[in-house]
């Protein structure tokens, strides 16, 4: 499946096990998600907006990272998207291309 995604960044580990001596890898990607507004009797949100949700981030192929390492952040990336091999009721990106990046250090000016 092919998604538009907006990230902002991605992080990348490797290495072994302290406990279990076998080696890792792994790949996130921060994405942004929306802010989720809740009801419940004794109260509620009101809320609008993005955040980060480290457990909403996407799991990455290391492979695809070496790429998106090129890229300015914050931006956009066409990513596509299976099952996780190691864990079916999850899914990874396998692959990636760049859409287009957002400048938040020089935004466009306010036209008159």
């Amino acid at each position: 499946m092919k998604m538009t995604i907006f990230i902002t960044g991605f992080q990348s580990a490797s290495g072994v096990g302290k406990t279990s001596g076998k080696p890792y890898e792994f790949g996130k990607i921060f994405n942004l998600t929306p802010v989720r507004n809740w009801t419940s009797e004794k109260g509620k949100s009101n809320s609008k907006g993005f955040t980060v949700d480290e457990e909403k981030c996407v799991n990455c192929k290391i492979s695809v990272l070496s790429r998106l390492a090129q890229l300015n952040f914050p931006c956009f990336i066409e990513a596509d998207i299976e099952p996780d091999p190691e864990d079916m009721s999850s899914t990874i990106i396998v692959d990636a291309t760049f859409v287009s990046s957002v400048d938040i250090f020089n935004p466009p000016k306010k036209v008159a």
